[in-house]
């Protein structure tokens, strides 16, 4: 079992992350666990009893056919009733242990989610709301368990009685057979008796049958997990592109988590080599996915079509490897601090980490110390001795800024480095994202809703909507051309606080023409037909008709 244990845990890192939005945690964690742990349990004292039991029925068999062939007959009619009512009753009990597995993998995942999300449980006074539903599948769950309990228990009496009907029938067929003078009285007790040995080990074996339901239940959860399909592996033969240098370029980007759900539509983009780009947008766009896609170079999505150029190289289909961009060709900045280190190791101990997966050796503490003090950290040495528990929010930025070039990456992906963030913190995130602007030689892209954070560091922004690239060029925040980039902008306080009519299109919305057309208010009949290609319009690129 804790094989079958360790393949499962093996193939979660496997799956795509479709399959952990289909499945909440907790249930994930209640297969692994303590369906697992039913199974093992039951396995080890199935084994032992089954074998016991059936030794039993053969030893008292074997004596009953010495003293009376017929009479043996006449106790094994009672089997195949026995038999039929096990397994009426063991095949309602599979289903209803089956039932009860699932109703507490949904408990367990509310239960799981409700405390990971405790802050904004009680910042919006979800507490009773949740304690309803905790007490509708709770009740559930005892409904279902009170029901295979019932069903389970069922069977053993109904044994004893069709046993009972058994002895019964021996004895009336002992008592014929006496008076004929076929058997003596004496022989007749003792094939009694001997029937009385036969009956105990038959009502443990079906018994153990209920059992076993249980067992399987719990392994075909298990199961479904193994038989869930995988990502695809790399090519036999990859390498990687360790030597690459230059620009990155999206050519008709499509994927998604699953067929029907396309979260990004036909994007078009190239980052010039060294270049600053922000991507803005409202919130449910795709900014985060296209982050993603730049980071990982898809292996986690469902591609519908792609092409990724990494300097005149088709990464997606040359035969290359994709982790062997981590660190070196690309590295990113995560939006929390806190919760993107490993508060078991220290900061010296995972700068190391980071530096070994490059091939680095800082066994000095030399360009550790070096990059931390860059960044205004001064007392490096107790800062790469300390967990991250020990250091503020705004250290912790400083720090993550510092590991995030401390392999020379060309790259840096900022995933919303100012959000949720006060002022002051947001003037250190400005301040540490100036000083790799200028220090180094590399190329970065900020996924933001800040503009002014946009506006201050990078030189080029890209427009999405809906999982489209509508604009991209280095005046898109002065002078906007598409449709959406003015509305966007005329609803910021400071224009004027002018609200976009209408809701953006989900994932699953098949449009045939542009995507912003049933907002956009210069719309045209050819829009809502025709998806617009990306036109040149002085210094920006636009995705709209209207620049035809």
């Amino acid at each position: 079992m804790a094989r079958i244990r360790r393949e499962c845990f093996a193939k979660l890192g496997r799956l795509p992350l479709s399959y952990f939005d289909r499945h909440p945690h907790g249930d994930t964690m209640n297969r692994l666990v303590s369906d697992a742990d039913n199974v093992s349990t039951v396995a080890a004292e199935t084994v032992t009893q089954l074998l016991s039991s059936l030794l039993m029925v053969a030893g008292a068999l074997a004596i009953m056919a010495a003293l009376s062939p017929l009479l043996t007959l006449t106790a094994l009619a009672t089997v195949p009733v026995i038999a039929l009512c096990t397994r009426l009753i063991s095949r309602r009990s599979r289903t209803l242990y089956r039932r009860q597995a699932d109703e507490l993998g949904r408990l367990s995942g509310l239960v799981q989610e409700s405390l990971s999300n405790s802050r904004t449980v009680k910042l919006y006074h979800q507490q009773e709301e949740l304690l309803a539903r905790f007490d509708q599948m709770n009740g559930a769950l005892c409904a279902t368990s009170v029901k295979a309990q019932i069903c389970a228990g069922l069977l053993s009496p109904l044994v004893n009685m069709v046993n009972n009907l058994g002895f019964a029938l021996i004895a009336c067929a002992g008592g014929v057979l006496a008076l004929r003078g076929a058997v003596s009285v004496g022989l007749v007790v003792s094939f009694l008796g001997y029937s009385r040995q036969l009956g105990r080990p038959l009502n443990s074996i079906a018994a153990l049958f209920s059992s076993i339901q249980q067992a399987v239940a719990g392994a075909e959860r298990l199961f479904e997990i193994l038989d869930e399909p995988e990502l695809p592996p790399d090519v036999p033969g990859a390498v990687s592109p360790r030597t690459v240098r230059g620009e990155v370029s999206f050519a008709d980007v499509s994927f998604s988590y699953e067929p029907d759900r396309e979260i990004l539509h036909s994007v078009d983009l190239t980052f010039p080599q060294g270049s600053f780009t922000a991507l803005v947008g409202e919130s449910g766009c795709g900014k985060s996915f296209g982050a993603g896609y730049f980071r990982h170079f898809c292996p986690i999505m469902s591609l519908a079509a792609a092409i990724f150029f990494y300097r005149s190289t088709d990464i997606l289909a040359d035969n290359t490897s994709l982790p062997g961009f981590y660190g070196q060709q690309i590295a990113l900045i995560p939006q929390n601090p806190g919760d993107s280190l490993n508060p078991l190791r220290t900061i010296g101990r995972q700068f190391d980490d980071i530096l070994q997966t490059a091939g680095l050796n800082d066994k000095t503490n030399q360009r550790k110390q070096q990059l931390l003090t860059f960044f205004g950290l001064p007392d490096a040495e107790r800062v790469l001795a300390a967990y991250p528990h020990e250091l503020s929010g705004g250290m912790l930025q400083r720090v993550l800024c510092a590991m995030s070039i401390c392999c020379s990456p060309l790259w840096l992906l900022a995933d919303e480095p100012t959000k949720g963030l006060d002022e002051t913190a947001c003037g250190v995130v400005y301040e540490n994202l100036q000083k790799i602007k200028t220090s180094q030689s590399l190329g970065m892209l900020i996924i933001t809703h800040d503009l002014q954070l946009a506006r201050s560091i990078c030189a080029d922004i890209a427009v999405m909507y809906a999982g489209q690239i509508v604009e991209y060029g280095p005046q898109v925040l002065t002078g906007p051309r598409h449709p959406y980039t003015q509305a966007f902008l005329a609803a910021l306080p400071e224009n004027g606080f002018q609200p976009l009519p209408g809701l953006p299109p989900l994932p699953q919305d098949h449009l045939p023409g542009c995507r912003f057309a049933p907002r956009c208010p210069s719309c045209q009949k050819r829009c809502l037909q025709e998806v617009p290609p990306v036109y040149d319009s002085g210094t920006a690129k636009v995705r709209c008709f209207l620049y035809a």
